[in-house]
């Protein structure tokens, strides 16, 4: 009798793990389905979160949603794709609820559903001053820490790279948070930084061809660092308030203590201040770092908490904390005394409107500091305006603002400008940092046409002059004229916008052609920089120069290319190819090694193609 019992125990025992590992087999395609409904449902609460942050609203129903923030599609659910057809998603605006109306259904050994369903928050919208932009407002409860615990104010990191911005916002405790946007380098997946594995890090810095905006030649990993005292030594918890952009490319922070890793995605709905832990991380008593690594996509960073025990943080969105940094000590020597930062409304410049730009000053010392603030600013026709601030800096207030007023001369021609800052300490420069501001072209748009291969070859591409008109498919499409108003933040033409009024879900199965003139002051060898999303291909003067066929952000995808320009006009075309998403493009000419150019656009009423006549 007992030995059948322990058989009969042994088999059980055995058929537990067996019925788990068959369960699993079975039910994988419909658990794979699961995630990639999840996520459709990600993007949907998303697309909500936008629509409420730019109407100061939630949408009525989900058709206020079509087409300007999402697709039909994306709209739709299919709870069991064996034996029923596609079902709206079920949005509730009186209560805030997104969800299927049915549950998914899993097979396994045992059928079971699924029933996946987010709860978006009513959040104040107000019109930010600065950006001029709807933002969320949630005020953040400020709660003191426990004796061990240690909480970093991140935009009191004492040391930040190019790339690292600082930026204020009501809601993140202290009103400012540290910000690394998208354009900071070309990535790859999975590296090992500092003795840890960190996916998504940068290429090697020396072929960083992809990033638009390092004209200052900073090509360290790009880093932002923070030393601080700790009471004990041990194990902490790391929970990071963070706030993600609208996509899910890669929105993720990469963090380390002492060089010892630690990763985790930043998650959370968009817009939303939110707190992520994940894991912990090994510190010792006294002085120890910290340092967030390259990560992409619009992620902020808020504040850094580390606690002995792990903290109760779900749906605490906005709770903040206070007390228990160290933040006064004494700093290695590559530690700058004043750590400066500089922040633009936007890179581009419009024919009336000047970016409002803004430079941050971080004391990093017990004293008072005396510093030099020296601004210089390009111009048109070679000129340069100059500018020189003396500041004190008292170590009562570690974090100082000072407005830098850019006051461009109009009319303003259509060419990159560079604000560059240096600061001075004793008689020596300790930190520069430049802005590249961009007025875009005058571009002629072609389109929208059938989408087109990046091996095809139209009309367009050898016509010298270009025609009016071309006929695609049966149907004739004049050139219409691109607005400045489509253009984002990084002064990347947005194509979406253009056609359809939609950025992060523009026009399918697509083409457009677009050209412009460009007048060198000499002639020469010169530097194209193009991004294009999905795939782009450039002409000049009628020779194929670029060819980008890698679907990905334009940032992500952008080539450099050496071209020859005459001096005096020269053409520029180029082929925008889209299949879904977003809808992108820029160009940029810089000199040989990478500066700017004295490259200008021609205005649309000077250009020698006239595809307008006397239109007003």
């Amino acid at each position: 009798m007992k030995k059948r019992i322990i058989i009969i125990t042994v088999f059980i025992a055995a058929l537990v793990p067996a019925g788990y590992v068959t369960d699993r087999y079975l039910s994988r395609p419909d658990r794979i389905r699961l995630d990639a409904e999840r996520e459709r449902l990600e993007n949907a609460r998303n697309a909500i979160l936008m629509f409420t942050k730019n109407n100061a609203r939630f949408p009525a129903d989900l058709a206020e949603l079509v087409p300007g923030y999402a697709s039909e599609e994306l709209l739709m659910f299919q709870p069991d794709i064996r034996k029923t057809a596609m079902e709206p998603l079920l949005w509730r605006p009186e209560t805030g609820l997104l969800s299927w109306r049915s549950p998914l259904v899993v097979r396994g050994l045992l059928s079971r559903t699924e029933l996946v369903s987010f709860e978006i928050p009513h959040l104040q919208v107000e019109r930010d001053p600065i950006s001029a932009e709807n933002v969320f407002r949630q005020t953040p409860d400020q709660i003191l820490l426990g004796e061990d615990d240690i909480i970093i104010e991140a935009e009191l990191f004492q040391f930040m790279t190019y790339g690292w911005e600082i930026g204020e916002d009501q809601d993140a405790s202290g009103q400012c948070y540290i910000h690394i946007r998208e354009g900071t380098g070309d990535i790859r997946d999975g590296k090992d930084v500092d003795g840890f594995y960190v996916g998504g890090v940068e290429f090697d810095p020396e072929i960083r061809s992809g990033d638009f905006y390092n004209v200052g030649g900073d090509r360290r990993r790009i880093e932002a660092r923070c030393y601080f005292m700790a009471p004990r030594e041990g194990d902490y918890f790391v929970s990071v308030r963070t706030m993600s952009g609208p996509l899910h490319c890669s929105q993720a922070w990469a963090l380390s203590i002492n060089s010892g890793g630690h990763r985790a995605d930043s998650g959370g709905a968009p817009f939303i201040w939110s707190w992520r832990t994940s894991g912990q991380l090994h510190v010792k008593k006294g002085l120890n770092y910290m340092s967030f690594v390259t990560h992409q996509d619009d992620v902020k960073i808020d504040q850094v908490l580390l606690t002995r025990q792990e903290p109760n943080l779900p749906g605490a969105v906005r709770r903040t904390f206070k007390g228990g940094h160290g933040v006064r000590i004494l700093l290695p020597d590559s530690i700058p005394p004043v750590t400066m930062s500089l922040r633009a409304s936007t890179l581009s410049v419009s024919a009336s409107d000047d970016p409002q730009v803004a430079v941050f000053l971080r004391n990093n010392v017990l004293d008072d500091i005396n510093a030099t603030l020296n601004t210089s600013l390009d111009l048109p026709d070679g000129r340069r305006r100059e500018r020189s601030y003396d500041i004190a800096l008292t170590s009562a207030e570690m974090l100082t603002k000072l407005p830098e007023s850019l006051d461009l001369p109009r009319p303003l021609a259509m060419k990159e400008y560079m604000l560059r800052c240096e600061l001075v300490v004793d008689s020596r420069v300790i930190q520069e940092r430049t802005i590249v501001l961009f007025r875009e072209y005058d571009w002629s748009v072609l389109g929208p046409l059938p989408f087109m291969t990046v091996e095809q070859s139209e009309a367009p591409e050898a016509d010298n002059p270009l025609q009016d008109a071309y006929t695609f498919g049966g149907k004739s499409v004049r050139w219409l004229k691109y607005r400045e108003e489509f253009t984002d933040y990084f002064c990347i033409m947005d194509f979406g916008k253009m056609f359809s009024g939609r950025k992060f879900d523009g026009m399918s199965d697509v083409s457009l052609y677009a050209c412009t003139e460009v007048e060198a002051a000499t002639g020469g060898r010169y530097l194209l920089k193009a991004q294009g999303d999905d795939s782009l291909v450039v002409w000049v003067n009628g020779e194929r120069v670029v060819t980008i066929d890698a679907k990905g952000p334009p940032i992500r995808t952008a080539r450099e290319t050496e071209i020859d320009l005459k001096s005096g006009r020269n053409r520029i075309l180029f082929r925008l190819n889209q299949k879904e998403g977003q809808w992108q493009a820029g160009i940029r000419i810089r000199t040989i090694d990478d500066q700017i150019a004295d490259v200008n656009g021609v205005p649309f009423d000077e250009q020698t193609i006239d595809f307008y006549g006397d239109e007003e």
